[in-house]
């Protein structure tokens, strides 16, 4: 039963407090803290993983997820708790799925997390498997699946009889009839939904109602002065970084309520509020119309520089989005290519099995005709041959140039790395051991010069002795951290646990490695460049970090390998990274993008860094 597997509420009591009152990242702190060390404590990872999808961190959360089905399948096999953590593990899964948009996948886990659930779920999670299905439905304008839904849903909603869950199912069905159009009925349940969330005091839910009115009266109501309060009111109650998807949105909608009532200075005001929260990847076009439409402004107030800037902002967007969306567009058509090309080839075999009934009926009429018919079909066929041959050596030739180009960026890239890392190399000699030697060189000239007249010798002898002990501690240990790649000839594993071993007990610094599914070796000069990046992250850690601790997550799926660097040191402003040509990041961005991978920074000045890269293999 779900009820023997629930997590142990001492362990997790502080961390869940937070979490059901929205400080997310207050409460990732908490777990930071207490579980830091049990890299195998189910309860640890897959709480992690859940609160990633509170703060929209999709990737991040199901990369968690599926370092929980390793653990489970390696250690839990037979335990009582697993059904409850597989629930879980589902659920968590389906609802990432759903915030990005890709229902098909998100429908799939949760029927799966449904088939697994039992009538004594929390509430929670029982308004999430239930009230995302309906949305979900609906969304898709799949009516006659969301009214049966509805109804089974009232039904369990009505059986419990308990207030909160009440609160959220009417704030479902109100967002429900804004998909099917209905402003009169949406309201209606987002008004009965919010009489009981200000009576609970659950700010998150009334954050969401309020805001869900807004879109409500704006886009089928028509009344944007209520729109306009209930977007203010529901952005006030909810003004933390933490929600950067309800922010971003809810400013933007704002600033186009105020470009309707042509109240310029306020429509910009809300525009720049909205830029400050577009970070994400989701938020590109949200980004991209912003810069549309201060262009637009600053035009017409003549301020040339600042319209420029815009426009060439809102030019560059716009030519990235294009390739997305042409990539998106031509995978479609490719896969509707594929559809008709099996189409045309069953109709073909259909029409050659016609032709062979057809020419064995008419071998008893003449053999002339036959051979005649023969004869067409062949010189058919060879047409067909030479059209394809033509048409293949072009797609070669394409490919050829394609991976020319591709060829001539990877050495460029490779070229710039290289050139970083002797730059960071002289920087290092001249800053640390320069500086030793020179001062044991100014002890070593005073001594030579005055050698008869110093009473102190031994003193000047000594100091002498250990300026140069530095020195020579300081080039080993850097030996040590720049060439420990060397050994990445035994396999990345082994190369990174020598790293983290070099690295720990620099500036107090502890650092772990953790490993998931790497069995076996990968090619030579993928592990290289993967061990190079590793390498660049470390050293960023142990010179700009000041952390005490850093653990590095290595996990190995079918298709993709999947790398986490965390440490608990001062952190950064994510947000001006690219403004910055600091810490090495742009070279390990190349490195990354050279193995086809992705990079995402999730940065906050005083609660450390993580990085997350994924590297198909």
């Amino acid at each position: 039963m779900l009820g023997s597997a629930q997590f142990d509420e001492l362990k997790f009591h502080d961390a869940k407090v937070l979490e059901r009152n929205g400080n997310f990242e207050a409460s990732k702190e908490v777990l930071r803290k207490e579980f830091a060390n049990d890299t195998n404590n189910i309860e640890f990872a897959l709480f992690n993983a859940i609160l990633d999808s509170r703060l929209y961190r999709t990737k991040s959360s199901l990369s968690r997820l599926i370092q929980v089905e390793k653990i489970l399948e390696a250690q839990h096999p037979n335990s009582d708790k697993l059904e409850f953590y597989w629930f879980k593990t589902f659920l968590g899964k389906a609802f990432n799925y759903d915030v990005d948009r890709k229902f098909d996948l998100a429908l799939k886990y949760y029927l799966k997390a449904d088939s697994l659930s039992k009538h004594n779920l929390n509430l929670d999670d029982f308004a999430t498997l239930h009230g995302r299905r309906l949305l979900l439905y609906s969304a898709k304008g799949r009516w006659k699946d969301a009214e049966e839904l509805r109804i089974k849903y009232q039904s369990k909603v009505d059986s419990i009889n308990d207030p909160r869950l009440y609160s959220y199912f009417h704030n479902q069905l109100g967002t429900h009839y804004h998909y099917a159009r209905n402003g009169p009925m949406a309201i209606y349940h987002l008004n009965e939904s919010q009489k009981i969330t200000e009576k609970l005091f659950d700010t998150v839910l009334l954050v969401n109602n309020l805001f869900t009115k807004g879109i409500v009266f704006n886009e089928h109501m028509d009344n944007r002065d209520l729109s306009l309060e209930y977007y203010m009111t529901s952005l006030e109650l909810c003004d933390c970084p933490d929600r950067e998807l309800l922010q971003t949105t809810g400013n933007y909608n704002i600033s186009r309520i105020f470009k309707g009532k042509k109240k310029i200075a306020l429509q910009k005001e809300y525009l720049h509020k909205t830029r400050q929260y577009a970070n994400s990847a989701r938020q590109l076009h949200t980004k991209n119309n912003v810069f549309r439409d201060l262009y637009e402004i600053y035009d017409i107030e003549q301020n040339i520089d600042s319209a420029y800037y815009y426009l060439k902002l809102h030019k560059i967007y716009t030519d990235s989005l294009g390739v997305i969306d042409r990539e998106k567009k031509f995978a479609e058509l490719q896969s509707k290519f594929n559809v008709a090309e099996k189409e045309r080839l069953l109709l073909i075999s259909e029409k050659n099995e016609k032709q062979s009934r057809n020419l064995a009926t008419a071998l008893g009429g003449g053999l002339l005709g036959a051979s005649l018919i023969g004869f067409l079909l062949f010189k058919n066929t060879k047409r067909k041959q030479r059209i394809a041959e033509q048409e293949r050596e072009l797609e070669i030739q394409k490919k050829e140039k394609i991976l020319k180009d591709q060829e001539l960026n990877a050495i460029d890239a490779m070229i710039e790395g290289q050139e970083k890392e002797r730059q960071r190399l002289a920087s290092d000699l001249h800053d640390s051991v320069g500086a030793t030697l020179s001062a044991a060189k100014l002890q070593f000239d005073h001594l030579s010069k005055n050698k008869d007249k110093l009473e102190d010798m031994d003193e000047l002898f000594s100091k002498t002795k250990t300026l140069l002990d530095d020195a020579y501690t300081e080039v080993r240990s850097m030996a040590h951290l720049k060439n420990s790649g060397v050994i990445a000839k035994k396999g990345l594993l082994p190369a990174i646990e020598k790293l983290a071993k070099n690295a720990s007990g620099t500036n107090n610094l502890k650092v772990e490695v953790q490993d998931f599914g790497l069995d076996e070796k990968l090619e030579a000069s993928l592990e290289i460049s993967i061990f190079r990046i590793i390498q660049e992250l470390v050293t960023n850690i142990i010179k700009h970090a000041h952390a005490t601790e850093a653990t590095i997550s290595i996990t190995q799926h079918e298709d993709t390998l999947s790398i986490i660097v965390e440490d608990n040191g001062v952190g950064f402003n994510a947000r001006k990274i690219h403004k910055k040509d600091g810490m090495g990041l742009s070279s390990i961005e190349k490195r990354v993008e050279h193995l086809e991978g992705t990079l995402e920074v999730d940065a906050t000045p005083g609660k450390g860094t993580t990085i997350l890269i994924d590297i198909p293999l």
